[in-house]
Order: C-alpha cells, then structure tokens, then sequence
C-alpha cells in the first residue's frame, strides 16, 4: 500500500469546530486510512463536534482508522 500524507489548512467554524475535516475523516476513514486528528486542543469537544457532524467516532476510533490528539501535545516546527 502507497502511504500517503495529508496537510490542510482551514480556519475554525465558529463554536461548531472544522466541519470540512470532518467530511474528510468520514471519507479517508471510509476508504480504510488512518486518521491523525490534531485540529482542536479541547479533544473532548472534537469528539462532540465531529459526533454532531455525522462522524462515528467511537466506531472509528475503535477500529483504528482516527485518534485525537489534542493539538498541544503536538510538536510542529514552523520554518
């Protein structure tokens, strides 16, 4: 299988998170990739957000097609 990386950058709907990411975790996760999720430091409310925008996550966080990670736990280098 050819791995395949993804960036995208999108600026937060007010109070209802980043609909567009989540229409392509439902998509790349549907097409069996695995998902990295880092958009939002509150990971408590992506799950809720995401559940209000039609994404199973708790099936796809079983599965091991999406982990949250709270953006703050990620190292990034901006050049």
């Amino acid at each position: 299988m050819e791995h395949i990386h993804s960036l995208c950058l999108i600026e937060e709907n007010e109070g209802k998170g980043y609909p567009i990411l989540y229409e392509k975790i439902n998509h790349y996760a549907s097409e069996n990739y695995a998902v990295i999720y880092t958009a939002e430091n509150d990971t408590i409310q992506a799950v809720r957000h995401m559940s209000q925008h039609g994404v199973k996550v708790k099936a796809l966080i079983e599965s091991g097609a999406l982990t949250i990670v709270g953006r703050d736990k990620v190292y990034y280098i901006i050049l």
